[in-house]
């Protein structure tokens, strides 16, 4: 236990005593009493800090402490206390050691899973990268002071397309088998984590680059003996040590990325170490410099020996005498025509470039068209092999042959394919039956191309598989170099489609932005206008709103749908728009008026009403209607038309309550505000009169529901 847990134990016993002696108790039963009282705290501090074991613990001192005192009691000629007493303490002290013992250990075994399951990959089983961040940053700590460390980042090579074949099954499987692999080949003190979805990053202390490469690359030799029931899977990896100069753990890393990414440029199933090739120098007695792992490194020096030339790429072609690969033995379809243009097409790898027109090799195939996803379908197992082959030559790295077309079918459904290459003739669903199925991929937007290749020579089959969504059609035999270039173009198109797309939609998005910054500015100017009408007969400007918003929620409860209701929350604020040609003698007058003030006072009916009409605008519309009836009355003595009952557009009638009760609940120059009883009750009297039954039905819904008095200056 903690010191502290010691001093409170010790404090839980000693303190009863002290203090009863204190007080000038001297019977030794009473003190030994006081002794016990102190134990069950002992107990629960012993339970808490050591579980069960610390329970046990402080019950057997608990024991003696009891039998010692009793037994000192015993020597002193003093009686013990109660039996009853006792017992009861020694049941307490045992339930309090025992129960939190068992309690609290089991609270610190969950702990303890719980901390494990938070640091490991659940997949795996293996240190998520948040663990492997920490010991990463711990290593790179203790290496200041001169020791070795080295940092591997390992990937599955072609993960995606595993996945996209076989399922996430079998790319789990994977996964869970690798980072074993790694698992078993670490030693005490090292570090394997998976960093990323199929990348596994391994700590080593105490190893050197030279130490290390053996070590993941017999990772690699073991993985290859591994059955997995499908082709073989290999992995990539990157090194890099401190020796390189880095300043921090993430710059390590990002080395041995540089790595990694090198080893797959190269193609994959390698290990790449940073190093001198990478641009970093070693050479001379002096100790490397540390730079920056985000900057560039130099250009490699220029050396007098020449480049070795790349090895040439074996491709079949038309000649029968020309020996193919065992795999289009039998009599298979050949691929490419003129054996003497492509024979000996160097490999890809580092610099050389396929055999073609020059137009397509100024086009970088690094630039994006060496990632494109392309689909070979051919139920002709030879022609897949050789279609693979020739394409990985050319430098396309993702290339996924299908013999089943519905194989090739579910990966278009399932994920994005840039671009598919189609043979006509297969069975039992041949290439117009692929097209068929493939015509909504086809139609939209996305643009995905489909080469279709085939040794018809009938112009009508050409024009039907164009008619049918195809974007270019290829006569075997296929010439390599002409499939190349028209790969690219496709793509190349493909590309500036989706550009234009984009920027399509992106002017869509602006489009609408503007709209409604312009719809917020219309709305905006509306609410002003309506403002400046009311600022001279309401001292508080709010009138407008009040009545637009209390318009809005008698519209709803009369049934008007939600366009109509939003287009009189904005319209009604305008009812008063006419008052602007009303003099201020007469609009702000504190008396009544006289009639022929009064008959001026109505002219803003149709003032308003002129002022707003002849727009196109729907709230415009709506606000000239508002204008012209809402001082119309439901039995036909109200102005400027005297209309009556339906005969009164119902946006007239909605506002003429709403207009009534916010004149009526709020103070004016020419009278004082009236409480909302009063209100209720002669607005109510008006139904069937001066106001539509249903619109003050709806109002006093609204009175009952206790809605309206944010509406009111005096709720009472």
């Amino acid at each position: 236990m903690p010191p502290g847990a010691w001093a409170l134990c010790l404090a839980a016993i000693g303190v009863p005593v002290a203090t009863g002696w204190a007080l000038g108790v001297r019977n030794p039963s009473l003190l030994a009493f006081y002794l016990w009282t102190g134990s069950p705290v002992c107990a629960f501090v012993a339970a808490r800090h050591g579980g069960r074991r610390g329970a046990w613990t402080a019950l057997i001192a608990g024991v003696v402490v009891a039998g010692g005192s009793a037994a000192g009691l015993a020597a002193l000629t003093s009686p013990l206390p109660d039996w009853r007493i006792a017992i009861l303490l020694v049941a307490v002290f045992a339930g309090v050691a025992l129960g939190f013992g068992a309690t609290f250990e089991r609270i610190a075994a969950e702990r303890r899973d719980a901390e494990r399951r938070a640091a490991t990959d659940p997949l795996t089983g293996i240190a998520n990268r948040g663990r492997a961040q920490r010991r990463l940053d711990a290593a790179f700590g203790a290496s200041g002071d001169g020791g070795a460390l080295t940092v591997a980042l390992i990937e599955v090579d072609r993960f995606r397309l595993l996945n996209d074949q076989h399922g996430h099954v079998a790319g789990d499987r994977v996964l869970r088998t690798v980072a074993r692999l790694i698992d078993d080949a670490v030693r005490s003190g090292e570090t394997v984590g998976r960093w990323s979805g199929a990348e596994f990053m391994v700590l080593l202390p105490g190893s050197t680059l030279d130490d290390a490469r053996p070590r993941i690359e017999a990772i690699q030799t073991r993985l290859a003996g591994v059955d997995l029931q499908w082709r073989p899977v290999s992995i990539s990896g990157g090194l890099a040590s401190v020796d390189a100069g880095v300043q921090t753990a993430d710059g390590l890393v990002s080395l041995a990325d540089q790595a990694l990414m090198r080893a797959r440029e190269l193609g994959g199933d390698r290990i790449e170490v940073f190093g001198a090739d990478h641009g970093v120098e070693t050479g001379g007695g002096a100790a490397p410099t540390r730079r920056d792992p985000t900057v560039p490194p130099p250009a490699r020096p220029p050396t007098s020996a020449p480049e070795p030339t790349p090895a040439p790429v074996e491709v079949p072609t038309l000649a029968p005498p020309v020996s193919h690969p065992p795999e289009f033995a039998g009599g298979a379809a050949p691929l490419v025509q003129g054996a003497a243009a492509v024979a000996t097409m160097p490999a890809l790898p580092e610099t050389a470039q396929p055999t073609g027109p020059t137009r397509a090799q100024n086009r970088s195939v690094a630039a994006g068209a060496s990632a494109a996803r392309i689909v070979v379908v051919d139920d002709d197992r030879a022609s897949l092999r050789a279609f693979e082959r020739g394409l990985t030559a050319l430098g396309f790295t993702e290339v996924t042959p299908f013999d089943d077309p519905e194989g090739a079918l579910e990966l278009v459904d399932a994920h994005e394919v840039d671009l598919i290459l189609l043979d006509l003739h297969m069975q039992p669903l041949d290439g117009f039956g692929v097209l068929q199925r493939l015509r909504p991929a086809l139609d939209e937007e996305g643009f995905l191309p489909v080469i279709v290749l085939t040794g018809e020579r009938d112009p009508k089959v050409k024009e039907r598989a164009l008619r049918m969504g195809a974007r270019d059609f290829l006569t075997k035999p296929i010439d390599l170099a002409e499939l190349h270039a028209r790969i690219l173009n496709l793509l190349e198109t493909r590309a500036l489609h989706r550009q234009v797309r984009e920027a399509a939609h992106g002017l869509e998005d602006r489009v609408r932005e503007r709209t409604r910054e312009l719809e917020e500015a219309r709305a905006d100017i509306l609410a002003r206008l309506a403002r400046a009408a009311e600022y001279r007969d309401d001292a508080t400007g709010r009138h407008q709103e009040r009545v637009g918003e209390l318009s809005a929620l008698l519209a709803q409860y009369m049934g008007l749908d939600a366009e109509r209701i939003d287009i009189l929350r904005q319209a009604a604020p305008l009812h008063d728009i006419g008052k602007i040609g009303i003099p201020d003698s007469i609009l702000r007058k504190p008396g009544p008026l006289t009639p022929a003030e009064y008959a001026r006072m109505k002219q803003h009916t149709r003032l308003g009403a002129e002022l707003l009409s002849g727009s196109t605008n729907e709230i415009l519309e709506t606000a000239a209607v508002v204008a012209a009836s809402h001082h119309e009355r439901w039995d036909g003595s109200g102005y400027p038309a005297g209309l009556r009952e339906e005969a009164i557009p119902v946006e007239g009638r909605i506002v003429a309550v709403a207009d009534a009760f916010d004149s009526l609940t709020h103070r004016r120059t020419y009278k004082a505000a009236v409480p909302l009883s009063i209100t209720m009750e002669r607005l109510i009297r008006d139904a069937g009169s001066a106001l539509d039954p249903h619109a003050a039905e709806a109002l006093e819904h609204l009175y009952r529901t206790g809605r309206l008095d944010v509406f009111v200056e005096d709720p009472a």
